[in-house]
């Protein structure tokens, strides 16, 4: 019988071991880059990593389920439709319908699967493409699912979290017989590749990797170009009241400024108790994020960035008769775009009972009518 020793090199990145016979006859393989395989193309399915997407900032709100989907962040402060990188109008351009998301998805350049192929690609967790899914709630609005590197899957509704739960708050296995809300209808499923260029062997992060790209701003068809009334807008920042209904499409938003004076004046009142001992105020326990990942109403969002009745910079989010409360100074010491595991944890904000009752559903009725 013969003798085998087992070496190993331990570097400042990875761990390399190998087998080798004691005969000092034999020769012993190296590790890769020692070969020139360097630098190279790694294709890969992205890991289930919420922590990178729900930051609790910026990061956070303005990438929706395509962006997940496709494993890259929006480049503007708007959140990516299928078709504008290609000049197509996705969601309305056939009536809002599966075949105008489905056509706009095409020309970014994702590959449609057969529907004769369904089934064997949802068996085959094997490759290096990410499988992504998509879902419509008629007429409303639409929705992408992307199988994770574990095989299960997972999604972004909208600005909420990235979770891999569905509606009911089952581990999703299969998108198809997830419980998915408003979203009935099933349209079908795509392909998408991420990939990174590495120079040596190392540790590297799978999320935002996508190789086909994907905006929020429309480009013309004629000279793939900006539209030059968006290129050329430059936008202010201002406080807004977002209502955050949709999935994939931008969710209905106006500037604070022009919300009626009775609603000013409630706000107002809102925002100063906060600052007393009347309410009872409690800190998010680690793990909560503010905005809970669920297809669906999720609530009434205030970016008050100007200051005009919270602090400047401050996120408040009034549902279900509560107000959470996330403050800019705790968002800047808890920016992570690492590779944590967890969904936001660490992002303190405090909630309480929202003692003006009325004032989401008035809120709500003042947007839609807008």
């Amino acid at each position: 019988m013969k003798k085998t020793n087992k070496i190993c090199t331990l570097s400042l990145l990875a761990l390399a071991c190998f087998n080798t016979n004691a005969s000092p006859t034999k020769t012993i393989n190296l590790p890769g880059d020692w070969f020139g395989e360097y630098p190279k193309v790694e294709h890969f399915v992205p890991a289930y990593n919420a922590g990178y997407w729900n930051t609790g900032n910026a990061h956070q709100w303005y990438n929706n389920c395509y962006n997940y989907a496709a494993n890259r962040t929006s480049p503007t402060n708007a959140k990516s439709q299928p078709g504008y990188a290609s000049g197509h109008r996705g969601f309305d351009s056939n009536r809002r319908s599966c075949a105008g998301v489905m056509e706009g998805a095409r020309r970014d350049g994702f590959t449609p699967v057969p529907r004769s192929q369904w089934a064997s690609k949802k068996a085959d967790t094997s490759g290096t493409k990410t499988l992504m899914a998509l879902v419509l709630a008629p007429n409303r609005d639409y929705h992408w699912y992307r199988r994770d590197g574990n095989g299960k899957w997972s999604h972004k509704p909208g600005s909420t979290a990235v979770t891999n739960l569905d509606n009911s708050g089952r581990i999703i296995t299969d998108p198809e017989r997830a419980d998915r809300g408003i979203y009935t209808t099933f349209c079908g499923y795509y392909e998408g590749q991420s990939s990174i260029l590495l120079h040596r062997l190392q540790i590297y992060i799978t999320q935002n990797r996508g190789r086909t790209y994907v905006t929020g701003q429309f480009r013309s068809r004629s000279n793939d170009s900006l539209n030059p009334s968006l290129a050329n807008t430059v936008e202010q920042p201002q406080s807004t009241v977002t209502l955050l209904k949709y999935s994939g499409r931008e969710n209905p938003s106006v500037p604070i400024s022009q919300l009626d004076d009775y609603l000013k004046y409630r706000l107002s009142e809102v925002a100063a108790l906060q600052d007393t001992s009347i309410i009872r105020k409690e800190v998010a326990q680690p793990g909560e994020p503010l905005l809970p990942g669920k297809l669906g109403y999720s609530g009434i969002l205030i970016d008050d960035v100007e200051g005009v009745y919270f602090n400047a910079g401050d996120k408040v989010l009034i549902s279900e008769d509560e107000i959470k409360v996330l403050s800019q100074n705790h968002t800047q010491s808890h920016t992570r775009m690492a590779s944590s595991q967890d969904q936001g944890q660490g992002i303190g904000f405090t909630k309480s009972h929202l003692l003006d009752l009325s004032l989401e559903q008035d809120l709500i009725d003042f947007i839609e009518a807008k």
